[in-house]
């Protein structure tokens, strides 16, 4: 049986970001940054499917005589927001503080349920490090902390 089938498809995505780097001049031994970023991404798409039989050669103009077997479409569309936010401080490269908080929202949550917070946070000291992660620079020359 001869089949013939004809689709069309269409998606448009747009996406916007957005960020912000704070570095204030602070006191000697002291180090401040600040990273807000903000981004925001839309998408939609149709589809549309005719498939026919009795057709030969793969016609598929409407005014040629057949027997339409099946027919689809579809739509979708997705939109997502993000947001993040890190705190970096030093002190005499000697204590180490930051904090990160992101912040993702999407359509593919569902409702009531649109938005999921993640937190991170860490601190080091460089006395405790230096004990227990002796610098060993010529193993690891990019990976290691510096000294």
């Amino acid at each position: 049986m001869d089949l013939t089938s004809n689709s069309d498809s269409k998606r448009f995505a747009f996406t916007s970001r957005h960020i912000l780097t704070f570095r204030p001049l602070m006191p000697k031994d002291h180090s401040l940054q600040m990273l807000g970023r903000y981004e925001i991404h839309t998408s939609s798409s149709t589809n549309q499917n005719l498939s026919f039989s009795g057709i030969s050669g793969g016609i598929s103009d409407p005014t040629v005589p057949g027997y339409l077997t099946g027919t689809g479409s579809s739509t979708s569309v997705q939109r997502s927001m993000n947001a993040l936010g890190t705190l970096h401080y030093a002190y005499s490269s000697k204590y180490v503080f930051d904090f990160t908080l992101r912040a993702d929202g999407m359509t593919k949550f569902g409702s009531g349920n649109k938005w999921g917070f993640f937190p991170w946070y860490f601190r080091t000291l460089e006395r405790f490090r230096r004990k227990v992660l002796p610098t060993t620079s010529k193993v690891c020359e990019h990976a290691c902390l510096p000294s």
